[in-house]
């Protein structure tokens, strides 16, 4: 038996990993796969059954990078320096599918005043890059219907449940909650007095962005 220091250190441990792992939109399957390690020490790791040892954290670090997410050690294994960010610089050189790019862009970024250059930048950098104006406000109070969010076209296999993405509507993008259901995905928004106009047999659920960048103007 470890010590109480070590029991909380290894909650913690597993807090982080976990926190970076949805960060990543990677759920713990995954991840597992990613790193080459197995689906039960990932579990065990988070939930502190088993502390994460060192080794253990640079592997998940460098599974975490290939999925554009750059984690110090320092923060993983003792929680002192930054914590996780979207490393765009790391997939400069990839295919670059950005949707600015699409000849029938709707309701997708047209740049604007001073957002342009650092939006544009986001865009270039980063495969399978979007950006979106939401235009309604039933993302409120986290989101303002006049705010452009950002974020990367993946599986919705690999998003976490609950999580706010950048969803298809025919041409149209639209910012929503996913959740998961036992027939596959629905939407769902947070303005209370509002009901969902947007019904989930009119979503492409082929890909969603979760939502990784907020510009405020």
């Amino acid at each position: 038996m470890g010590t109480e220091i070590e029991q909380q250190s290894d909650i913690a441990r597993g807090q982080r990993l976990r926190a970076a792992r949805e960060l990543a939109g990677l759920t713990a399957t995954k991840l597992a796969e990613i790193a080459e390690v197995s689906r039960c020490s990932v579990s065990y790791w988070e939930n502190a059954h088993v502390g994460l040892t060192r080794k253990a954290a640079e592997k998940i670090i460098a599974a975490l990078l290939k999925e554009g997410i750059r984690c110090e050690l320092g923060w993983l294994w003792l929680g002192e320096g930054h914590e996780p960010v979207y490393n765009a610089q790391e997939n400069m050189n990839k295919n670059l599918i950005a949707d600015a790019n699409r000849e029938d862009k709707i309701n997708i970024y047209n740049p604007i005043s001073s957002l342009e250059r650092e939006i544009a930048l986001f865009l270039s950098l980063n495969p399978n890059a979007v950006a979106a104006k939401l235009e309604d406000d039933l993302m409120l109070p986290l989101f303002l219907s006049t705010d452009i969010v950002g974020g990367i076209w993946r599986n919705p296999t690999l998003v976490s449940n609950g999580q706010v993405c950048i969803v298809k509507v025919g041409s149209i993008l639209r910012v929503r909650k996913i959740k998961k259901t036992k027939k596959g995905f629905e939407i769902s928004h947070l303005h209370p007095k509002s009901t969902d106009y947007l019904k989930s047999k009119d979503i492409d659920f082929s890909v969603v962005a979760p939502v990784i960048r907020l510009w405020r103007h």
